[in-house]
């Protein structure tokens, strides 16, 4: 009962990231985008496979590219691009293996459940870690010392713990907390902190940039 229990409320909160659905609504019937065998299993809208794999190749492109360079704080911004290719990953398989209303589940609802945490706990982590980038730009943060590392890993371990709270207890409000809230503020903070350091630094470089990154995030 515990296992359903779960399913439903991370089904629900899975929906609410693809199509603005309520935490009581069930699992959707399978539409004709998904692709069901004829064992009754189906993969939900597989058409999203391509641009996973996509995002996940490019993820690592990047992190290779910044980690290798002799940009400043390589590290810290190298990082979010490694979590980037993580989280993709699994949110593939969240998305593609979800529970369809009257058809065979792929997985055990604690393990739909488990991938399902990490997939919203990552995308969280994800804009955290571009907050620190940004705090460590300022000058407030090392890019590889021990301290700072410490600070970082530990935040991302309390988000991962945050999301894990909320689906044990069904909390309603953990998508706009934990989802809506800390990627709205940590991004708006990132934006806000690099253009404090474009104007300190007297320069217009990356402007533009940031101006594209700020309007599509």
């Amino acid at each position: 009962k515990h296992g359903e229990r779960m399913v439903s409320f991370v089904a629900a909160v899975v929906s609410s990231l693809v199509g603005g659905r309520g935490v009581a609504d069930p699992p959707p019937p399978c539409p004709f985008y998904n692709w069901c065998f004829p064992s009754g299993l189906c993969l939900v809208d597989p058409l999203i496979i391509p641009s996973c794999i996509w995002a996940a190749v490019l993820g690592v492109v990047f992190f290779l590219k910044i980690r290798k360079s002799k940009l400043e704080n390589s590290h810290v911004y190298s990082m979010p691009f490694l979590m980037y290719t993580v989280m993709m990953s699994d949110a593939m398989l969240v998305h593609i293996l979800a529970p369809v209303e009257g058809h065979p589940k792929w997985l055990e609802d604690e393990t739909f459940g488990l991938i399902s945490w990490f997939d919203v706990s990552m995308t969280s982590s994800i804009a955290v870690a571009f907050f620190w980038a940004a705090v460590t730009d300022m000058g407030w943060m090392s890019d590889k010392g021990m301290g700072s590392s410490l600070i970082r890993l530990l935040s991302y371990l309390a988000v991962f713990s945050i999301w894990g709270a909320g689906f044990l207890l069904s909390w309603k409000n953990v998508f706009m907390v934990m989802y809506m809230g800390v990627v709205f503020v940590c991004c708006g903070l990132f934006c806000v902190l690099q253009l404090v350091w474009i104007l300190r630094n007297r320069t217009k470089a990356g402007l533009g940039w940031l101006l594209v990154g700020g309007v599509a995030g």
